[in-house]
């Protein structure tokens, strides 16, 4: 058998030298010339770069917002306490120390305390979204799931639950953080329609399918949300309620945004308050 040294079908061409291109004919504007590989490498860096840049500064603006709200909120609280200390320092001071004003003074501390306390847990919820646990899975069975673990709920509210639930297709996501977006718009729902009256409450959600996502639909016929104030709802530790500390429609937005979808919020037919986000078919 003829090795390649041998073979007359085989010969051996010299390995090409590297080209050096006159600088007359190179055009000036051009890059010099290098690997296509090369180009892609340096393309998927850049992306990956670029990506890693926005989420960074999606993080820091994020934090940056829920600092400034923890400020605000346990300034609050704190004032409170100062001045109860002050109070009950002044009645247990005088001749005759007032010794009921002054354990008064005393619960409302406690009341302030557990106040900032809960602020600062609240906080640990916004800021303590874990990694997307990315599975496939279909909206309907999520809201399915919700629905059930809120039923307790709907019932001893009383409310009338009607759902239309029409997505057929599968898409990527985080089932876990889904249901908890869920559960907390189904339970905003209800504590706004506390006042509508026995047997008045009427929760509606619907589904369906976009071109390239979903899209949920969550609606009551509470007092509504006024226009001025359909964005800030979404906003850490805003809320109109007298109960509660204005965190559940902020973790609804961390979790649409981790997952690159949108929610807003808008008046339904019947004067309520209509909650609707939009999800990707796949979010990486």
């Amino acid at each position: 058998m003829l090795d390649e040294h041998q073979s007359p079908l085989y010969t051996r061409f010299p390995q090409p030298a590297e080209q050096h291109w006159p600088d007359a004919i190179r055009h000036p504007s051009l890059p010099p010339l290098s690997h296509p590989t090369a180009h892609r490498t340096a393309g998927c860096d850049q992306v990956a770069a670029a990506q890693s840049d926005y989420a960074q500064t999606f993080h820091v603006r994020k934090m940056a917002e829920f600092s400034a709200s923890i400020a605000h909120e346990i300034c609050q609280p704190l004032l409170g306490i100062a001045a109860n200390a002050a109070a009950s320092l002044r009645w247990l001071q005088r001749d005759v120390p007032d010794v009921d004003e002054a354990i008064a003074g005393l619960k409302e501390i406690r009341a302030g305390c557990e106040r900032a306390a809960n602020i600062v847990k609240a906080l640990g919820a916004l800021a303590r979204q874990a990694p997307l646990q990315l599975r496939i899975l279909k909206i309907d069975d999520v809201i399915r799931d919700a629905v059930g673990l809120t039923q307790p709920l709907l019932t001893a509210q009383r409310v009338r639950l009607e759902t239309g639930l029409y997505v057929d297709q599968s898409i990527v996501a985080d089932a876990v953080q889904l249901q908890q977006l869920l559960v907390n718009l189904i339970t905003n729902a209800v504590e706004a329609m506390a006042g509508c009256g026995r047997d008045a409450a009427v929760l509606r959600i619907h589904s369906f399918t976009l071109g390239d996502g979903v899209e949920v639909c969550v609606e009551d016929n509470g007092p509504g949300i006024p226009p001025d104030r359909r964005e800030q709802i979404f906003g850490a530790f805003y809320t109109t309620k007298t109960s509660g500390l204005g965190v559940g429609l902020a973790i609804c937005r961390s979790v649409v945004d981790a997952h690159h979808g949108r929610i807003w919020a808008q008046a339904s037919a019947s004067g309520g308050a209509r909650i609707r986000f939009q999800l990707p078919t796949c979010c990486y």
